[in-house]
Parts: C-alpha cells; sequence; structure tokens
C-alpha cells in the first residue's frame, strides 16, 4: 500500500481501503489525508472501531518509514460514519463502490437521499455502463 504521488500516500487527498469481513461483507475506511480524518462506512451499520484504529497505527508506521519521525498528532477517528444502509446481505459490494464515487467526487453520502433501489437498480446499471466504457464518468447524478 505504498502508493500515491511519488509512492508518497500522504500527498493524497482522499485514501479508500475496502475492507473485507472474510467471506460475509464488505465495508470501507476512507482516510481523508488533509482533513486527518479516519471514517469507517458501512452499509449494515457495524461499528468498525478496529479496522480505523488498525488504519492510523499503519499511518503511523508509514510516515515513520518515509519521513522518519512520527505522525502529527490530532487525527479523528469516526467508527460509525453515517451512511446509507442496505436492506440485504447481498448488496455490500455495491454500496462499498457507491460509497468510493460518492467521495471521491466530494459528494454527500445523504441518508435520507439514498435509498435502496436507487443503489440496488441504478447503481447497478452505473456499474456496468461504467466497466463497458472502460472508465467512471464524472456525472453520477441520477446514475447517468
Amino acid at each position: 500500500m505504498h502508493n500515491g504521488p511519488g509512492g508518497d500516500i500522504f500527498l493524497l487527498d482522499k485514501l479508500f481501503i475496502p475492507i473485507n469481513h472474510p467471506g460475509v461483507h464488505w465495508a470501507l475506511v476512507c482516510v481523508f489525508v488533509l482533513a486527518k480524518t479516519i471514517c469507517y462506512y458501512d452499509s449494515l451499520g457495524e461499528v468498525g472501531g478496529s479496522a480505523v484504529s488498525a488504519i492510523l497505527k499503519y499511518l503511523e508506521w508509514e510516515h515513520m518509514r518515509k519521513y522518519g519521525k512520527e505522525l502529527p498528532q490530532g487525527w479523528r477517528l469516526i467508527p460509525d460514519t453515517p451512511c446509507p444502509r442496505q436492506d440485504n446481505g447481498n448488496d455490500c459490494g455495491v454500496y462499498i463502490c457507491m460509497f468510493m464515487d460518492y467521495l471521491s467526487l466530494g459528494r454527500p453520502l445523504d441518508v435520507t437521499r439514498i435509498t435502496h433501489d436507487e443503489v440496488n437498480i441504478g447503481y447497478r446499471k452505473h456499474i456496468a455502463a461504467s466497466i463497458i466504457r472502460g472508465a467512471l464518468p464524472v456525472k453520477i447524478d441520477n446514475y447517468t
């Protein structure tokens, strides 16, 4: 995990880390590097305290390796960031892709606006169209 401009993750704005709960579920950690915040997003509503703590430990290690000094203090860990919830046991991967898309574009994960049908039907089509085109489009309103 040494990617980023010049191999330096600390030059990134955001770092996305999909988390697999072996064979069961996917969640997402997003490191907002400039804001010094580590957020855990889980479409089933689970709390990811151990995940955000582990990522902070990694960042501490990587900062020491890269710069030879400790990671600056003041990082916020948010293990239960509000996000849209799935209503079944199948769609976590679709939700994680959507979370990364929205967050990469600076869009809020509005829990009151994004519905399960919108994700399950509309966003699956968006993913398929993106794969066929070979790239994610910049505009994701209404998944067009």
